[in-house]
């Protein structure tokens, strides 16, 4: 491996064929989060590759059973707390977008188990989006009290319509890899042992390719994008806006970082600091239930500023586990889904 990729430690990079780059966002531990330095390689990669006359095709996938799930809650706390933070993150956001956009190489998503956030920016940006039937795709901005930014605004409504686009990016549905591909969201869904070597198979057909053609033609349609980039730079301003106001809705630490969800269900019900999933159209503490943690939640003091403490009274929440919650997530009334730690102490 080229030392020009060795500042990028926080992917893997590996080359399968001749003229194939591979990058694996490789977190499993944490579905593949992003921390603030691994989205911070994510972005500035693509220039490197762009430049890079030994790479013709680029292959992006997930270690393990994800893609990536967003942002971990260190950067998002830095995020909320911090406003040269979310000026940086705004910069970022929109560098990795118009990199993606403006590399010359044909880049192929393998989209396997749960995308949000940054990941989802690249998995859908991605030239040719391959998803597994195991997929799982969530735009979840609005379920945490901000704008949809990242790509939704610029890619959404021209892969599958204004009026999906509107539905799962207001109600932050999530889809399947056979319902994302039935909308245009993607552009194939495969079995998922078929995922990584279908992935392999197109980015080795296109690297056989005429690559000025296919870079000119990736150029000319991407024109496309390039001009939706004012309603794009409007949507990452005002989703960066909205971490620094009250309307914010499910972004809390931990004690350790085991996953991100934004509404992912699947990921709730991993072990090594719980998740748990608390459903209610007008959110009390004390009416909180869960399917994955049957408890009523009593107050437990404030460990910290900007949270609430709840003790686990009974079910599975007992022995000691406790719920770390944002003030801002109890004033926020119309949260109809929100995502707790669970930890220990």
């Amino acid at each position: 491996m080229s030392d020009r990729y060795a500042p990028f430690d926080q992917l893997r990079i590996e080359r399968p064929a001749d003229g194939i780059l591979k990058i694996t966002f490789d977190k499993p531990e944490t579905f593949n989060s992003l921390d603030e330095e691994g989205h911070r390689q994510l972005t500035y990669i693509w220039p490197e590759i762009d430049a890079d006359e030994s790479v013709r095709t680029v292959i992006v996938t997930g270690a393990g059973t994800a893609f990536s799930a967003a942002g971990d809650f260190d950067m998002i706390e830095k995020i909320i707390d911090d406003p040269r933070t979310r000026l940086q993150t705004w910069k970022e956001a929109r560098d990795l977008v118009y990199n993606i956009i403006n590399c010359n190489k044909v880049i192929i998503s393998a989209i396997n188990g749960p995308a949000v956030g940054a990941g989802l920016v690249v998995g859908l940006l991605a030239d040719i989006s391959v998803a597994g039937k195991a997929a799982r795709i969530v735009d979840g901005h609005t379920r945490l009290g901000v704008a949809a930014g990242d790509a939704a605004c610029i890619i959404w409504p021209l892969l599958c319509g204004m009026a999906k686009a509107k539905y799962y990016l207001l109600t932050c549905k999530r889809l399947t890899g056979e319902e994302a591909e039935r909308i245009g969201l993607v552009s194939l869904c495969v079995e998922d042992d078929e995922l990584q070597q279908t992935a392999l198979e197109i980015a080795t057909d296109l690297a056989d390719g005429a690559q000025s053609a296919l870079r000119w033609t990736k150029y000319s349609l991407n024109n496309w994008l390039r001009s939706a980039g004012p309603t794009f730079d409007t949507s990452t301003a005002l989703e960066i806006l909205g971490f620094a106001g009250e309307g914010r809705a499910g972004l809390l630490p931990g004690k350790t970082q085991a996953g991100v969800s934004q509404g992912l269900p699947d990921l709730s019900r991993r072990g090594g600091g719980k998740w748990c999933r608390m459903q209610d159209s007008n959110p009390r503490p004390t009416d909180y239930k869960s399917a994955t943690l049957p408890t009523e939640l009593i107050r437990h003091g404030a460990p910290r500023a900007g949270t609430e403490r709840y003790r686990g009274r009974r079910g599975a929440a007992s022995g000691g586990a406790t719920l770390l919650v944002r003030r801002d997530v109890l004033r926020h009334a119309a949260a109809p889904l929100l995502i707790f730690r669970c930890c220990s102490g």
